[in-house]
């Protein structure tokens, strides 16, 4: 950049602030990230909250109100059925209880975060497009809107116990073997760290079938994948001992759902002592994930159950009251008004128990309430902030255990070469039952004992391979895992993960963010050596000689320009809903839509029992060959054909939450389309809109060389040059940095 450029960029502007303590500097880059520099905590956060108003106000807003089941006083009457659903929850009333729980210095925090927030809204020459679209008034912040963002996470994060009703007609329907093999939570190829102690975690065996079934029938209903398959998030950490500088290495590559604006705000906080960088999330104060200096943390989400259905015994003579352990307890009734921007307001009557809402009713018609960790005022803090003056891994894993928030696998890495790994978050201690099945805790036989023990809570310390990984996948034996929960993610992503770790050295930044942007889909080779055996060459079909030349000559990994395995996903879908639906029949139970975890369907693929042919099939290779035929005859009638590049099918569609409602003229920039490469079940996870939300590589020691990677922009105001600068290079998987780069513009918030 010219010095004449420099000039004419760099800006020098100031601000009263009547809650500051004292001024605060604000410099940022040509790509709009900032850095705050105060000369304390408050008063850097209440410079944060002002950012945070300034770039990112109207996604603080949604945040909140999704949480509070309040977006319909924002966007008006399509979004009713989003505030019904979340308004049973009480989002307001529940973070309200909350915040009265925190401690003086969290609320004092959370105060002077909202106090920033307020003046940077009010700051403002124009409120964002959207509240003029809209013809609404942006609302002030409060404190208990920083929680209400916290439980948006919670619930994008927390995996619906929904899945309990599913698992009570195995329970109900099916033989104890049956449910065994069926819920199995374990999968041979698992990677846990903490591992078993007395022999090897063997798969339960497979049962005989219990009936013979109805033949092939409709797959349609059972095309939804195994439960294993859902795409999360990557992070591992690498010591001193095989890293090229000889301090830590850490890499964390959250996977959610994508918009515009980006979940995530760079940014770089300093008062006396601390210096972070990373990434905020707008709503809330500090850095959640990155870096002090001298410890680096990320996440990935550890898929703990912390949901249970409780199956309520209403009082037969007066139906208000319903059974507890000590007698019959009155239902409470709350009336909820939900605002409808441009309408009247509906009331909603939500019915809780002494363990949570009324959600649901079971096949006999009794209630179900739900008990989650997210309701308790005591299980939800805001410590993880105390990792701005953690300085070794051990000082890390000390504030950690004192987080309550969403349960994450935080790996650490250090300026001195250690690494760690802590299971965070209020994790439920079950007594009397498994979690497994909604149960009645009418008569105290059955409930939560408070959280789990804490000497039960995983953390590894400076293993000695000195590797450190997690990828939403079991990361504990299979007798503690059952304390925390049944539902981890496939092994794929971590058992490539592991093997392009290995056993080298010298590893570095540029290695690291290599391994984030891997495509080799492991999984999927089992499908293609089942489809290359079970289908000749010389197939009398040429569309399927065609479709199957392409799977032969796939290259293993999910790269944008590949055709084979686009065809090799559509079939292995119709593969794998044959065998659920083949032994939901050999089970003995009725479900057509009922998702199995991977390992017993790819068990059934590894080990082709005679026994289990299912009905209509002379043989697993009829089979195998016959719905091959299928898929290339349904693919070939589809618009794209099955000749389509993977890229094309794969290609990202991340808009703006409101791309629907927006004028035409407006929607081309609030909206981007690219092929892309990835798949769930690479380390380079992509969806349509999912992805990852950014790729960070830290080496604790040596900030200036971190990488950092986010979709979109920095600003979420579609008329910024901020708005998508960052996107290719994200796309591309073109390294650039953590830090924020020269300043080019200085704002001085004063007190007033």
């Amino acid at each position: 950049m010219s010095l004449l450029c420099l000039i004419l960029l760099t800006t020098m502007g100031s601000l009263t602030m009547k809650s500051l303590d004292a001024p605060v500097t604000i410099e940022i880059d040509d790509r709009g990230v900032p850095t705050v520099m105060a000369a304390d905590m408050l008063d850097a956060y209440r410079g944060e909250g002002y950012l945070h108003a300034h770039d990112r106000f109207f996604q603080m807003d949604m945040m909140r109100r999704y949480a509070a089941g309040e977006i319909a006083g924002l966007a008006g009457k399509l979004m009713v059925s989003t505030d019904r659903k979340n308004r049973i929850y009480r989002g307001r009333s529940t973070c309200e209880a909350i915040f009265n729980r925190l401690s003086k210095e969290e609320q004092s925090i959370l105060e002077a975060y909202a106090e920033g927030v307020n003046e940077g809204l009010a700051s403002l020459e124009s409120v964002p497009t959207e509240y003029l679209m809209m013809r609404v008034e942006p609302e002030p912040w409060t404190p208990v809107d920083s929680l209400l963002v916290n439980l948006s996470m919670t619930m994008t994060l927390t995996r619906s116990s929904r899945i309990e009703l599913q698992r009570w007609i195995l329970h109900r329907d099916a033989d104890p073997a049956w449910i065994d093999f069926l819920l199995t939570a374990n999968d041979p190829r698992d990677r846990p760290m903490l591992k078993a102690t007395e022999g090897p975690e063997a798969m339960p065996p497979l049962p005989s079938p219990a009936g013979e079934g109805d033949g092939p029938g409709n797959l349609d209903d059972f095309d939804d994948p195994p439960s294993g398959e859902q795409p999360g998030s990557n992070n591992w950490a690498v010591a001193g001992s095989r890293t090229a500088s000889g301090s830590a290495l850490l890499a964390n590559d959250p996977h959610l759902m994508l918009t515009l604006p980006t979940i995530w705000y760079r940014i770089r906080i300093e008062w006396p002592d601390v210096e972070m960088t990373g990434l905020s999330l707008p709503g809330l104060p500090g850095v959640i994930i990155g870096t002090n200096g001298s410890v680096a943390w990320g996440f990935t989400n550890a898929t703990i159950d912390r949901q249970d259905y409780v199956i309520i015994e209403v009082d037969p003579d007066d139906p208000t009251r319903y059974r507890v352990p000590d007698g019959w307890e009155p239902f409470v009734v709350h009336e909820e008004m939900i605002q409808i921007a441009g309408g009247d307001p509906e009331t909603l009557e939500t019915t809780w128990t002494r363990w949570g809402p009324v959600v649901d009713e079971d096949h006999e018609g009794r209630p179900i309430a739900v008990s989650w960790t997210a309701l308790l005022p005591e299980a939800t803090n805001i410590n993880v902030l105390g990792m701005a003056n953690a300085r070794s891994v051990q000082e890390a894993v000390d504030i950690l255990r004192g987080w309550h928030g969403p349960p994450q696998n935080v790996l650490l890495a250090d300026d001195q070469g250690q690494i760690g790994w802590i299971l965070t978050g209020w994790l439920p201690s079950r007594r009397g039952f498994d979690g497994r099945y909604p149960v009645s805790w009418a008569d105290g036989s059955r409930g939560w004992d408070g959280p789990l023990d804490e000497s039960l809570r995983p953390v590894i310390i400076n293993p000695e391979d000195g590797i450190l990984y997690s990828a939403n996948n079991r990361t504990v034996s299979l007798d503690r895992g059952r304390l925390l929960g049944e539902e981890w993610a496939s092994p794929d992503r971590v058992e490539r993960i592991v093997e392009l770790l290995g056993d080298r050295t010298g590893l570095d930044e540029s290695d690291m963010l290599a391994m984030q942007l891997d495509t080799r889909v492991p999984g999927l080779e089992l499908y293609r050596n089942i489809l290359l055996s079970a289908v000749p060459e010389n197939h009398p079909d040429e569309r399927v000689r065609m479709a199957r030349s392409m799977v032969q000559d796939w290259n293993g990994c999910s790269d944008a320009d590949q055709t084979g395995i686009r065809v090799l996903i559509r079939y292995r879908r119709q593969l794998d809903a044959a065998v659920r639906r083949h032994l939901m029949d050999a089970a003995g139970v009725q479900a057509s839509g009922y998702s199995l975890p991977e390992a017993p369907i790819r068990h059934v693929h590894e080990q082709l029992p005679v026994e289990h042919v299912p009905a209509g099939y002379e043989s697993w290779q009829d089979l195998h060959r016959r719905l091959f035929e299928e898929t290339v005859v349904s693919m070939a009638a589809d618009e794209q054909g099955f000749d389509t590049s993977w890229g094309e099918q794969n290609t990202s569609e991340i808009n703006h939450p409101l791309i629907s409602a927006l004028p035409s003229f407006m929607k081309n920039s609030m909206s981007v389309k690219l092929p892309q490469s990835g798949y769930w079940g690479s380390v380079r996870v992509t969806g349509r809109q999912f992805g990852a939300s950014a790729r960070m590589v830290i080496d604790p020691a040596h900030p200036e060389r971190a990488i950092l990677q986010t979709p979109g922009g920095q600003s979420g105001r579609h008329d910024s040059p901020h708005w998508m600068d960052f996107h290719m290079e994200w796309h591309r998987g073109d390294p650039t940095a953590m830090q924020p780069g020269e300043a080019v513009r200085t704002i001085e918030l004063v007190p007033g």
